[in-house]
């Protein structure tokens, strides 16, 4: 029994590495995006793909994942992996740089973006609780998507470019307080959300602090003395050390493993080998952005999109329009120009990949 466990988990791994190096490269030279690459394959091969058509006497059993459980944990991985390169990047002084947009025109967007959303879902039936969780994600943006289309044509150092990174690095921001509201809301405890939110951001306060003081007085000696040694296989085993020990302190104070992710990497950004750090996880950078959106296409059940397709394609029309109107309104309000506006807008217009899997947990 236990062989034969070990072989499917093999089997499962050999899919998720064709995919990574044969099928998405393939696909690419048809100009075909990556992401849309990695989606449409985790819908096929994922529980509500071509599971639900095969028997286990079908060869092209071979070519399935139908273990749900193992994709939960995929995608969690993928996930804390995500999160820790997002803390990378980030870096108080560009913060500090870009302050007004970030905390100014990506915070109102978030704000009136999540409010109109959570008003219209929560008109629609929706619980309170899932109504805000729904208007707090679907206000996220794709920062993969929008980063590297702004990279293909050059358009970084423009001021769309600085308006929408500004934009999406709050919206990164954003995913951490909205990681501990679906804490609060998945162990509801009865008691009234103010209480419950408040509790979970006493227990993230306590942990985040922890992490900094042992981040502060053991991670920059720590990577010095790793440094100097010039060996990059202890220096890349330590960092996931960081990362998963972090991540596991966070879960174990009730949070989101995710949480404590983004704050390794937050904490390795602000330490002088952050640069090499990012040498090192670049190459498998894809490779985790690529298991996140196999994960993501893998949990959608594609059956719900054929049984309410009116309401499929009039939900997506409506979010990108409140989305691209708003954003559009607020870059006026910032003295961009209307051309400027309307593209950051429509450049912004569509939902994040974190909307798939939040829902999904909610």
């Amino acid at each position: 029994m236990e062989a034969a466990h070990d072989t499917t988990f093999i089997r499962e791994l050999i899919i998720i590495l064709t995919i990574a190096g044969i099928v998405v490269p393939l696909f690419h030279r048809f100009r075909v995006s990556p992401i849309i690459c990695y989606l449409l394959t985790g819908i096929v091969i994922g529980p509500f793909g071509l599971t639900l058509l095969v028997h286990e006497d079908n060869w092209w059993n071979m070519a399935v994942i139908s273990d749900p459980d193992w994709v939960e944990r995929i995608a969690e991985f993928g996930v804390m992996l995500l999160l820790f390169m997002i803390g990378l990047e980030l870096s108080v002084t560009r913060l500090w740089e870009l302050r007004r947009k970030v905390f100014g025109l990506g915070g109102l967007q978030i704000i009136l973006t999540a409010g109109i959303i959570s008003a219209i879902a929560y008109g629609f039936g929706n619980g309170l609780q899932l109504s805000i969780l729904i208007g707090a994600c679907l206000s996220l943006s794709s920062t993969a998507t929008v980063m590297q289309l702004l990279k293909e044509r050059n358009r970084l150092g423009t001021r769309v470019g600085t308006t929408s990174f500004s934009i999406l690095l709050m919206q990164d921001l954003a995913v951490v307080p909205i990681l501990i509201l679906l804490t609060v809301f998945a162990n509801d405890t009865g008691a009234s959300i103010t209480v419950d939110i408040l509790e979970a951001l006493a227990k993230a306060v306590l942990a985040m602090a922890l992490i900094f003081f042992l981040g502060r007085v053991v991670l920059r000696p720590l990577l010095q003395y790793l440094g100097s040694s010039g060996s990059s296989d202890r220096f890349m085993a330590m960092i996931l050390l960081i990362v998963v020990s972090a991540a596991a302190l966070t879960a174990e104070a009730g949070l989101s493993m995710a949480l404590g992710a983004f704050l390794a990497g937050l904490l390795i950004s602000e330490t002088e080998y952050r640069h090499e750090v990012e040498v090192i996880i670049d190459p498998l950078k894809s490779v985790f952005m690529g298991i996140f959106f196999l994960s993501v296409g893998m949990m959608i059940d594609i059956r719900q999109i054929f049984a309410n397709p009116y309401w499929l394609i009039v939900s997506v029309v409506g979010i990108f329009f409140i989305k691209s109107v708003i954003i559009t309104l607020l870059c006026r309000l910032f003295h961009l120009t209307l051309p400027q506006s309307v593209e950051t807008g429509l450049l912004l217009g569509q939902g994040g990949e974190f909307a798939f899997l939040i829902v999904g947990m909610a």
